[in-house]
């Protein structure tokens, strides 16, 4: 049987139900990026935590030495959707920017993930279009006084598996397209990113530790960047993702 993944070539999307797919209520994911040893390379940890609701409550990235590097803390409305999260930097956690959601009619987001900064002063509005299936199509970026920015075209596969992203400058000139494959679990096994129609990126995943109920419980993701300004030739960059799941009556409180 083939299944729907919401969360395959995800973007702008970070609630573990959209995520992941999953059947088990996800407690923490905590993902480990290790580059391949070059010059200036550094390992970094990002521990993620979710309420059993599958909300988010905070995404912190860490150093090699263990140091915080940001915090991004999220809160919700009476009705379980965003409200806005704020990103915070240093181990002050001083608050850097922060975001305001607003929802339509019929609780999707709609016209304005706004983000500010510290000094609230307006950076841009991103838009969201949907498609009569209720599938988000399209995402807008544009700054104060109108001007479009960025636009990212969402793609999906016959039974719904997002599967490909095209992003266009403000004056509609693509910037780069990606592809993503999903096996019949609806789980993302890979994802090339073109720039041009020449890739420039080969993302690939290996899921290596399932639960007695079919959720994973540890992934590795090998990125491969064919091109890049300061690194002309390929490098490599291990990815493992390790999660946990909340036991029966366990859960993190609102």
């Amino acid at each position: 049987m083939t299944h729907r993944s919401a969360w395959a070539g995800q973007v702008g999307e970070t609630d573990r139900d959209t995520i992941f797919g999953l059947k088990g209520a996800v407690s923490e994911l905590e993902e480990t990026s290790s580059p391949v040893p070059r010059l200036g390379a550094r390992r970094e940890q990002i521990v993620t935590r979710f309420k059993r609701d599958g909300n988010r409550i905070d995404t912190s990235r860490y150093s090699e030495t263990g140091a915080l590097i940001s915090r991004d803390e999220f809160t919700y409305d009476s009705e379980g959707r965003r409200a806005g999260p704020r990103f915070r930097l240093g181990p002050d956690e001083r608050v850097d920017r922060y975001l305001k959601f607003t929802y339509d009619e019929t609780g999707r987001r709609r016209a304005s993930q706004k983000q500010y900064a510290a000094n609230d002063e307006l950076v841009f509005t991103l838009m969201f279009s949907y498609d009569e299936l209720g599938r988000r199509v399209k995402m807008e970026w544009v700054r104060p006084g109108g001007t479009l920015f960025r636009t990212y075209e969402l793609q999906y596969d016959g039974i719904g598996n997002r599967v490909g992203v095209l992003s266009r400058d403000g004056a509609g000139q693509t910037e780069w397209h990606s592809r993503s494959s999903v096996d019949d679990a609806g789980r993302i096994t890979s994802q090339v990113r073109f720039e041009h129609h020449f890739p420039t990126s080969i993302e690939q995943w290996r899921y290596i530790a399932i639960d007695e109920f079919g959720n994973w419980t540890r992934a590795i993701r090998w990125r491969l960047e064919l091109v890049r300004r300061f690194f002309p030739l390929p490098t490599r960059t291990r990815i493992e993702r390790r999660l946990k799941y909340f036991s029966s009556g366990e859960g993190h409180a609102d």
